[in-house]
């Protein structure tokens, strides 16, 4: 069965529905101006990331061979806008003003940079060059703004709960998936109701670090 053997790409096209559910949701333009910049953006990096992610931390079966992979392009761009209008619904009011853009063009190299160098430079294993960097900017970001601290924690919550079932669905459907598609070793590896715990945290951070970023864009 196609879809079967390729549920990456199941994952993006069910999160490019709630990408659109969301958008429409969303009837400030301000607020879709950041849902799609944002998704922009993570989609540009996403295949970029993805060489660091084959490593060691996935496998995944794509549907075509190539550089870049429709699967990357798809998820990337419907992950990001989801947590993009997630955040925003959550948030409900403005906590603040924004930041410099000097702080947020810093910050969003320094999160890149920090990624790279724990990999290549410190050889650290791709589930924690990701996991740490995402840890340290959503620290900065909440002390900075101390009150997009609730916001992101319940995106990331969101996120977490949004995703487990699709996983659930996944295994179902393709009981080996997760043996045969993930690396992961150590603890990200444990595994909770079939997954790896590795994957729900890097929901949860991947909503608290992107939802932040949302209030820096505002």
């Amino acid at each position: 069965m196609f879809f079967a053997e390729h549920l990456y790409l199941v994952v993006g096209l069910c999160l490019s529905f709630f990408w659109v559910l969301f958008f429409l949701l969303l009837k400030d333009p301000a607020a879709r101006r950041r849902m799609v910049v944002s998704s922009i953006i993570c989609m540009i990096l996403t295949p970029l990331t993805e060489y660091i992610c084959l490593v060691d931390w996935w496998s995944p079966h794509f549907v075509a061979h190539a550089r870049i992979h429709i699967e990357d392009l798809l998820f990337g761009f419907s992950v990001s806008g989801v947590i993009s209008a997630a955040y925003q619904i959550i948030r409900r009011e403005k906590i603040s003003p924004g930041a410099s853009s000097r702080f947020k063009f810093g910050l969003f190299f320094f999160t890149l940079a920090l990624i790279v160098g724990l990999f290549y430079i410190l050889h650290l294993n791709s589930f924690w060059s990701f996991t740490l960097p995402f840890i340290v900017v959503t620290i900065i970001i909440g002390g900075k703004i101390p009150k997009a601290v609730r916001p992101m924690i319940l995106t990331g919550l969101f996120m977490t709960v949004l995703m487990l079932p699709g996983y659930l669905w996944g295994i179902m459907v393709h009981p080996h998936w997760i043996a045969e598609e993930w690396l992961l070793t150590g603890l990200p590896a444990h595994l909770v109701l079939g997954i790896p715990i590795g994957e729900l945290f890097w929901y949860f951070l991947a909503g608290t670090t992107l939802g932040g970023f949302q209030e820096l864009m505002r």
